[in-house]
């Protein structure tokens, strides 16, 4: 599991958790909250919400993984490789929050939190996709030595920035290449699966997304987000807060 430590005001510490099996009780009492667990039973001290995500076995090795493709969509890979689409591991935070805020802007999501970000940066793998000397997607996922996991936290793509098809075309390769590197990756640092984060809220654009991402063999599971007793009753406080 990985565990990222936010402060805040008051001295009160808050903890994200995440890739744990299940919460872990000796936190009930603080503020903590215990992202993607496998562990779907309620737990006494925690408010439970259920979620999903799609994960990728990678136990079988990565060339398992490519042999379960399609053969179009091992056609797209090979063919943004012979395009010459590379991937670099991105170190740059600011860059990579730009390069995420067009995105959002361009699909009408949240720009992301400059200061979740940084809270968040030493503890993710952000890997940059490139095509024709430009940045064309940038990933940026959590991994657990501990449970040999990986999950996918933000994505982002210039996808929706392109209406020419051809480009649209190309541009799609490189994501499906993109993720399997990842994936690749991920194998070799001995996860035994990639998962591409939450569902999230069911809508058209949504579903296409996963329509998307199950070009790969994946799986639809079960999971759970779990928040310690006081950190559910702040989050309804601020929620149920009135302006002046």
């Amino acid at each position: 599991m990985v565990t990222v430590n936010f402060k805040l005001r008051l001295r009160l510490n808050l903890r994200h958790i995440w890739l744990a099996e299940r919460p872990d009780p000796r936190s009930a009492f603080g503020l903590a909250a215990f992202y993607n667990c496998e562990c779907q039973a309620s737990r006494p001290g925690f408010l439970r919400v259920a979620k999903r995500k799609l994960v990728v076995d990678l136990s079988n090795g990565i060339d398992s993984v490519f042999a379960d493709l399609g053969t179009d969509t091992r056609y797209k890979i090979r063919r943004a490789e012979r395009e010459g689409v590379s991937l670099k591991i991105e170190t740059d935070q600011s860059s990579f929050a730009r390069f995420y805020d067009s995105f959002a802007i361009s699909t009408n999501l949240p720009r992301i939190d400059a200061k979740h970000l940084e809270t968040y940066w030493p503890n993710l793998t952000v890997t940059s996709a490139w095509s024709d000397g430009e940045l064309v997607s940038s990933h940026a996922w959590m991994i657990s030595s501990e449970t040999r996991r990986a999950s996918l936290l933000w994505a982002a793509s210039k996808f929706r920035e392109i209406s020419n098809s051809q480009e649209r075309n190309k541009l799609a390769r490189a994501n499906l290449y993109h993720y399997f590197e990842d994936m690749k990756h991920a194998q070799a640092t001995g996860c035994m699966e990639y998962d591409f984060g939450y569902f999230g809220a069911l809508s058209p654009r949504m579903e296409a997304v996963n329509r998307f991402k199950s070009q790969f063999p994946c799986k639809p599971r079960e999971i759970s987000t779990y928040y310690s007793w006081p950190l559910g009753i702040l989050m309804a406080m601020r929620r149920l807060r009135v302006p002046d």
